[in-house]
């Protein structure tokens, strides 16, 4: 019986992945700052205040719940700490 390898098929040619799609966090960062987060700079990292909530977030866990937030979705995490969230 043949071994799966990471990454290919049964026939052991490469399996095709999507690419990355790069983020382009100076427009996160400014999509944050319009919704009322806070930057906050703890032991030389950037992380986010939480408007509402107060709780602090590194950047890509703060803009997941943004959108979240601005799309009214029932995140059973809404009322509570957060994904990510480091306070």
């Amino acid at each position: 019986m043949k071994e799966r390898g990471a990454g290919t098929n049964e026939e052991r040619t490469p399996i095709d992945e999507p690419e990355a799609v790069p983020v382009d966090q100076e427009a996160e960062q400014q999509e944050l700052e319009a919704g009322g987060w806070v930057r906050v700079y703890r032991q030389g990292k950037l992380l986010w205040r939480h408007p509402a909530s107060g709780g602090l977030y590194p950047q890509g866990p703060a803009i997941r719940r943004l959108r979240m937030d601005s799309r009214g979705s029932q995140d059973p995490w809404r009322e509570g700490p957060g994904e990510g969230d480091v306070s």
